[in-house]
């Protein structure tokens, strides 16, 4: 708009090697997070559905032929993540350049649902999915700042049935394939 060249905070992919990135995000979570602490904690009841009870969540490593101990599809509850590299072309103005970078990436999985409704109508839900510690602790309260939201999707279930919901890693906007370009 005004004939400007954009920063290395334009992009995604490069915005992190601005040095104000840091200091920009670390107070818009300050901001977040002082707010966060003023509302009141969520109580069971905050939580609880009537009618609702999910019985069953795990998660199915997808097949991978390069990944032996997968082949079948039955390591459940594993989360299977690797560095992975490429090259990229990106133009800057009129200049071409080769950018080379390392990447995190994980093996596709499908985590299951397997909730029932005894109520009389049919039921709509937010399912909200965290990357987060596997074993209750007393102060797994005060760490809840690193758990990291995966996925959140909102399901149906069916007036007095027992559905199984599946869901592939691959739809979450969190776990995005990496981009072709800059």
């Amino acid at each position: 708009r005004y004939n400007i060249e954009s920063g290395v905070m334009y992009a995604t992919e490069t915005a992190a090697k601005d040095p104000v990135f840091y200091r920009w995000h670390k107070f818009i979570d300050s901001i977040f997070e002082a707010y966060r602490s003023n509302l009141p904690s969520y109580t069971k009841q905050d939580l609880r559905m009537e009618g609702i009870e999910v019985c069953k969540v795990f998660t199915v490593c997808e097949p991978d032929p390069s990944v032996v101990s997968c082949q079948d599809g039955t390591l459940n509850n594993l989360y299977t993540r690797m560095t992975e590299r490429e090259k990229l072309t990106i133009y800057m103005g009129q200049k071409e350049q080769v950018v080379r970078r390392t990447y995190l990436n994980y093996l596709p999985f499908t985590y299951h649902f397997k909730v029932c409704n005894t109520g009389e109508e049919m039921a709509t839900l937010v399912f909200r999915v965290f990357l987060a510690p596997i074993k209750y602790t007393k102060e797994l309260e005060h760490r809840r700042n690193d758990f990291v939201e995966l996925d959140r999707f909102v399901a149906e279930i069916d007036s007095g049935s027992e559905q199984t919901i599946a869901r592939s890693s691959e739809q979450s906007s969190d776990n995005l394939p990496p981009s072709a370009s800059l």
